[in-house]
Parts: C-alpha cells; structure tokens; sequence
C-alpha cells in the first residue's frame, strides 16, 4: 500500500487533498493545547511529561509536510479486512490525505505493540520506513497518544458507544510504547 500511495494518480491528487501537516495543526496535535492550558488534561500517569509531549509532537507537521506521497491516516486493524485468500483490504478512508508512508505505519504498529510485537523492530525494518527523521516514531507516537487520550476523556460519542474505549486504549498503547522508548516509565 505504502509503495502505491508513494507516487499516487494524478487523477487522485487533483482531488484536492489535506495535507496531513494542516490535519496535524488542526486535529491531531492535542499536548500543546493541554499544556498551554487551552484544554483539559487527560488523566494521565504520573511520570507523563507533558512538556516533553507537547515538544515531540509539534515536529509532526514539519516532518509530514516534507512528504510527497499520500497516507490512509487511521491504518488500523480494525481497517483491515483479510480476504479467503489472504490478501488484505484496506477500508475507511475517510482520512486520506498527503502525508508520509511511516505514519501509516505507526498507527498500525501501536496494536502489534500491545500484543506484544517488538514494534520498534518492526518499524526500523519496514520499507515504509525508510528515509524517515530519526525520531519520526516517537513524534508520531506523541502525536496519537494525545490525540487519542484527549478524544477519550471527550463526552459520549453519538457515532458508536465504544469509541472512547477504543481511543482510551490506543492513547494508554502508543503513550506506553513512547514511554518504554523514551525511559519514562
């Protein structure tokens, strides 16, 4: 998917898609507004350094700016549909948008983490990867474990009774993949 989303159809371009830096600026970057105190904290553990978060996810926008190709943007499992003959399907592209192939790939990555995956492996090895900023996956991983904790901590959803679970466990994932990374925790 990475490889084909790399150098997409210009007919697929000229739709006029976001770029993942203003998606970023606009809903993706959350630790800057609860630090600054524009927004309530989540709860969070007490070794989170919110301004070590802030500072790792603010890079995100710069970095995803530089990308020439597209990105699915909310590659989770849950988006992946396996097929009698194994190949997978990728579904919910709501979030389309140009912007870098490792993103996809960390989002991806935080359920293999939580089962229990050597995901920083996975990452350094994956094709999707390369050429990547050296610290691309701790900023992403700040990015989505504030983007995530601070939707859970959000009133109910009308959309699906479970969405704030979902968020909560994919904020309390990526967080403690960053931690573990970082020597926080």
């Amino acid at each position: 998917m990475a490889a084909a989303l790399a150098a997409p159809p210009a007919d697929l371009v000229a739709l006029g898609l976001p770029r993942l830096a203003d998606l970023a600026r606009d809903d993706i970057l959350w630790w800057g507004e609860v630090a600054a105190g524009r927004e309530p904290a989540p709860a969070l553990p007490p070794w989170a350094p919110l301004p070590e978060l802030a500072a790792l996810e603010a890079r995100l926008p710069g970095y995803a700016d530089a990308a020439p190709g597209l990105a699915h943007c909310d590659l989770r499992v849950d988006n992946v549909l396996l097929d009698a003959a194994g190949r997978a399907w990728i579904c919910d592209w709501n979030w389309l948008c140009h912007g870098p192939a490792w993103f996809d790939l960390v989002t991806l990555l935080i359920t293999g983490y939580a089962s229990g995956l050597d995901a920083d492996a996975a990452f350094a090895g994956h094709p999707a990867a390369a050429g990547a900023p050296a610290d691309a996956l701790d900023v992403t991983l700040a990015a989505l474990s504030g983007y995530f904790l601070t939707g859970a901590a959000a009133s109910p959803s009308t959309a699906s009774p479970h969405l704030r679970a979902h968020q909560r466990w994919s904020g309390v994932q990526a967080l403690s993949w960053l931690a573990a990374r970082q020597g926080w925790a």
